[in-house]
């Protein structure tokens, strides 16, 4: 999977990055996702919405869209966030 980062800036020093990818969000990629140690909260799926976390991100996003939002737990983040987008490439 191609990602393509965009860095926003946020309130508190902590940054909302978009990464625009070249496939859409699906069904397989939230599994995809879980599999590797995300949280689904299955009340935003069922609408039409992926939302999921683990101890580094939360990352949302609609069904279909080529975009995700990641936004980092911690304040320094751009080993995590490396670290999240080598894992979608491999996706």
């Amino acid at each position: 999977m191609k990602v393509e980062k965009s860095t926003i800036k946020g309130c508190c020093g902590k940054n909302s990055i978009i990464f625009k990818i070249d496939k859409p969000i699906t069904r397989t990629l939230l599994d995809s996702l879980v599999k590797i140690g995300f949280h689904e909260h299955t009340q935003f799926s069922k609408v039409g919405m992926m939302y999921i976390d683990n101890v580094d991100f939360i990352i949302t996003g609609q069904m279909g869209s080529d975009k995700m939002q990641i936004k980092c737990k911690y304040i320094d983040c751009d080993h995590r966030i490396s670290n999240l987008e080598n894992t979608l490439l491999s996706l």
